[in-house]
């Protein structure tokens, strides 16, 4: 799928390229079969693996996702786990939400229903989430969703990937990464 920007940087995840293989209790985090995994168990809250963009302030992270349990998507301009932005997806209930975490305090910045999102254990999604100054456009599948506008942006380039388990199990797949930067 095409997006606007010039293409700098891929992962296809047929190595570890840098990208964290962890586990603690209760997640997982690491390549298998091809592709980037994320587990964890029920009440286990977020967990992310992230990696460090020097392409500049203005960049688009772009992704397929196969979410098959809990919800997942794309992190971005994150500087520890009480500061970051989340988008998230739940293909099953065809829902997402932009979520702005400072001081550990979570702020919903957009949320609602995409009836693109493909929905089953095997569906694949195509997230974008293209940032630029203090603008977020999230794209699904193709389609707009969603267009926000920060108050505040952290100073970082840590970008990556984030799963959501609090009262199911939530597992997630990423593959063929694509990093942009914007126009």
């Amino acid at each position: 799928m095409f997006e606007p920007g010039t293409l700098v940087q891929t992962y296809d995840f047929s190595s570890d390229q840098g990208w964290a293989s962890l586990q603690g209790t209760g997640w997982s985090v690491g390549i298998e079969e091809g592709r980037y995994h994320i587990t964890a168990s029920p009440g286990t809250g977020n967990i992310w693996s992230y990696r460090t963009w020097t392409g500049g302030a203005d960049f688009s992270v772009e992704v397929d996702v196969q979410v098959q349990g809990g919800e997942a998507g794309v992190v971005s301009h994150f500087v520890d786990g009480s500061n970051y932005l989340a988008f998230f997806v739940n293909p099953p209930e065809q829902r997402y939400h932009l979520e702005q975490w400072q001081g550990g305090q979570r702020q919903v910045l957009a949320e609602g229903e995409s009836p693109g999102l493909r929905s089953g254990p095997e569906a694949v999604n195509h997230l974008v989430v293209q940032m630029e100054e203090t603008r977020v456009r999230l794209l699904v599948n193709g389609t707009l969703v969603a267009d926000a506008t920060l108050e505040n942006r952290q100073p970082t380039s840590k970008y990556g990937f984030v799963a959501r388990a609090e009262t199911v199990r939530a597992e997630a797949l990423f593959d063929n990464l694509e990093l942009r930067t914007q126009p």
